[in-house]
């Protein structure tokens, strides 16, 4: 059901997008990529393994991916974001996976004072900037 309603929300989308989502974000911005020609996706605090879209899902190999996350990520394990990152390699797409130093989750908000990093979130937007100028 939640499939089917991202894809009504996403259909008149042009291909071409670059898609970024945060934590549980994360998942519609992978549907989005996996069903609309994305050139590039972002992944911060979140990613999924492609078997989450179905078996035999395959990333698209001219999509890069960038996953972001803090070391001590309560809601992503290392596990879990290698997990994910491998599946999406499977497809050839080239993923970088971030790491950042410390604890939390949503360590790019401002409004969270207790996981608010402004290092981590300023060398994660740099890297972000690369990517899209790599995609430009």
């Amino acid at each position: 059901m939640i499939g089917h309603a991202l894809e009504l929300a996403q259909e008149d989308l042009p291909a071409g997008l670059v898609v970024a989502g945060f934590s549980v974000g994360t998942a519609t911005a992978e549907h989005g990529a996996l069903h609309m020609q994305a050139r590039a996706a972002i992944l911060v605090a979140g990613a999924s393994p492609t078997s989450a879209w179905g078996e035999g899902t395959t990333w698209p190999g001219d999509c890069p991916v960038q996953i972001h996350a803090k070391e001590q990520d309560e809601f992503l394990t290392d596990d879990e974001r290698e997990e994910a990152a491998g599946s999406l390699r499977a497809g050839g797409a080239e993923v970088a996976v971030f790491t950042y130093a410390g604890r939390g989750h949503l360590f790019n908000d401002k409004d969270l004072a207790d996981e608010y990093d402004a290092e981590a979130t300023d060398l994660m937007m740099r890297r972000v900037v690369e990517l899209l100028e790599q995609v430009d």
